[in-house]
């Protein structure tokens, strides 16, 4: 009768412990969809500051010239220029910066003076990447052909993909972050 207790006594606590490791391996696996998740959107917060921080400096001059700090706006693409190092040109390293969405590699694209392209923002969609031009009363203007120096602001909208990191199946779940951003130097 001693051996069969143990024996009882044995599988009950195999079978405690299967139930503890599967809530543990549960309870981790929200952990790391919850963490992928906040990665997504601190991503997002992060591009969407860096983005308004140089919007709100195209155009500065450190000698106070006038200078059209936009060029070439397009519903997904822009390019700014500053003169922070006060030259009278837009030459220097970081002085023309440009952003644009790459559609072979689902990424927008930030790149500074002559250097080559970066990835600023990966896993974005077709249509996750909008730039909405305004006006000074802050109405919508024609996202092509909009001549630079009627631009007043900007609505940026960012939609990006994150995977959940569970096993089976593979969840891709979309963040959309935007922000309204006016110039500072026209």
């Amino acid at each position: 009768m001693w051996f069969t207790e143990v024996l009882v006594a044995l599988m009950l606590m195999g079978l405690l412990w299967t139930g503890v490791l599967a809530f543990g391996r549960s309870a981790l696996g929200l952990v790391r969809v919850y963490e992928a998740r906040r990665e997504a959107i601190r991503t997002n917060i992060l591009a969407l500051d860096m983005f308004a921080r140089e919007w709100r400096l195209a155009g500065y001059s450190a000698t106070a010239e006038r200078m059209g700090g936009i060029l070439a706006p397009t519903g997904q693409s822009v390019e700014f220029r500053a003169d922070f190092d006060g030259d009278g040109t837009t030459s220097g390293f970081h002085e023309r910066i440009a952003y644009y969405w790459d559609a072979p590699r689902q990424a927008v694209m930030r790149s500074t003076q002559d250097a080559s392209p970066q990835p600023w923002l990966q896993k974005v969609p077709e249509g996750g990447f909008v730039l909405t031009y305004l006006d000074d009363t802050g109405q919508s203007l024609p996202p092509e052909n909009t001549a630079p120096e009627l631009i007043a602001g900007v609505r940026l909208s960012i939609q990006t993909r994150w995977e959940e990191p569970l096993p089976q199946p593979v969840v891709s779940s979309r963040f959309l972050a935007i922000v309204v951003v006016g110039r500072r130097n026209r």
